[in-house]
């Protein structure tokens, strides 16, 4: 009595193809989200007044310092102490920082910098909005449909208004308060564009196009073992 086969049959083609559709399908799913967070960098205790890109996306601007207790009656005013620091975003470290310089801000001056602002993409087609206390979304300008989330899963860091793209706008940058025993100290999230944020911006990746080939071969390899094997016995 001839016992039934548990462990199919297949060719060595079958086998190797099919260990390279597994691979190029972690690797799509690896690269599957829109935005990537490339790096992070740490500017010290306060807030981020403004971030701006310099001549190319490998040098960022930006204006920090930390905050005064609000003072004076009827209308408060709050102190804060600014300089400017420039970052090397390709090695993630900061090259340079000015002088710093007192600013007076009024509560209207602080309520208003408190505010989300609206920073949209070189191309019109995407802006920035708040999705949670802890990340920020990218949105369709026409549909206002979220298209992607930027920040931090594990809710390390408080994301507060400035942010800016590169003049490619491949290149987001993103400020934030990173909450630590009591301490606010300010956090650059830089984020880099892998391909476009909607549905078939998938279409860009060729790890899409690597697993599509390689599920194809697969299919067409495992019929033709059948087919063989029905032949053959």
């Amino acid at each position: 009595m001839r016992l039934p086969r548990i462990i199919p049959r297949f060719s060595l083609r079958t086998l190797v193809v099919f260990l390279l559709l597994v691979t190029s399908g972690v690797g799509l799913w690896w690269h599957w989200e829109a935005w990537y967070r490339c790096c992070s960098m740490e500017a010290g205790q306060g807030y981020v007044r403004s971030i701006e890109f310099g001549q190319d996306a490998s040098q960022l601007i930006v204006e920090h310092g930390p905050l005064g207790d609000p003072t004076g009656s009827p209308v408060p005013t709050v102190q804060w102490t600014i300089s400017k620091k420039v970052f090397d975003v390709s090695r993630c470290v900061q090259v340079s920082s000015s002088a710093p310089v007192d600013h007076v801000l009024s509560g209207e001056e602080l309520a208003g910098f408190q505010e989300a602002p609206a920073v949209v993409s070189p191309n019109g087609l995407v802006t920035v909005i708040y999705h949670t206390t802890w990340a920020l979304g990218l949105a369709d300008v026409r549909t206002h449909e979220v298209l992607c989330v930027l920040g931090d899963a594990h809710g390390k860091t408080l994301v507060h208004p400035p942010c800016a793209f590169s003049e490619d706008g491949r290149t987001l940058a993103v400020a934030a308060v990173l909450m630590q025993e009591h301490l606010e100290d300010a956090v650059i999230h830089v984020f880099r564009r892998r391909r476009p944020e909607w549905w078939w911006g998938v279409f860009w990746l060729w790890e899409f196009w690597l697993t599509a080939a390689f599920a194809a071969i697969f299919v067409w390899s495992v019929v033709r073992d059948r087919r063989r094997l029905a032949r053959t016995g």
